[in-house]
């Protein structure tokens, strides 16, 4: 048998096969290796088996996820930092399916008075003489300050398979609570010193 391919041999099987030529030159020196080895067919088809680094076990970790606070949870980095994994082994674990990413949004949960509100605050804006229009505004103000909301709309979790989804509310995901701290600025604090 000749063990010596002919020249273009390799990019014709790659081509046909639609594989890479590394691929085919691969097979072509497992086959050799076979017959060499005593083997009457060419057996290119041998894979090894259990080769590559070994799953790390971090199961007893994923179980007890459910017991770390949510705020604790809210991104990748810092749910590993609290599982006590590296950032790499969880990352591989949401894609193998052993987590799940979940965004929960707020809900509002109003009353039937406070429903009664905002209806009547709708209609103050109505015309007075024509009940199909809405007042322009023009002459209106609107003015915001920064403030700390308490929560964000918006958040997302990192949770096991068996652990079921957080449903935070809110009587209203556009009033959430904010807190504001007040702060002596820097240029006062240096004129009390001098």
């Amino acid at each position: 048998m000749n063990k010596i391919l002919c020249r273009g041999a390799i990019n014709e099987a790659a081509e046909a096969f639609n594989v890479h030529r590394s691929t085919i030159r691969r097979v072509w020196q497992r086959g050799l290796s076979s017959l060499d080895q005593g083997s009457t067919l060419m057996d290119a088809l041998t894979m090894r088996k259990n080769c590559g680094r070994k799953k790390k076990n971090i199961q007893p970790q994923l179980d007890g996820i459910a017991q770390i606070p949510l705020n604790r949870r809210s991104s990748l980095r810092s749910t590993a930092s609290a599982v006590g994994v590296s950032l790499t082994i969880l990352h591989r674990r949401l894609k193998d399916g052993d987590l799940r990413k979940h965004n929960s949004i707020i809900k509002p949960t109003l009353s039937q008075q406070h429903r009664l509100r905002r209806v009547d605050f709708c209609k103050s804006f109505l015309c007075f003489l024509d009940r199909r229009k809405f007042y322009d505004m023009n002459d209106v103000i609107h003015v915001d300050k920064k403030w700390f909301y308490l929560t964000k709309v918006k958040r997302k979790y990192y949770l096991g398979n068996d652990e079921p989804n957080p449903h935070p509310t809110l009587r209203s995901k556009r009033f959430i609570t904010k807190v504001m701290f007040l702060t002596d600025s820097p240029e006062r604090r240096r004129s009390r010193i001098v």
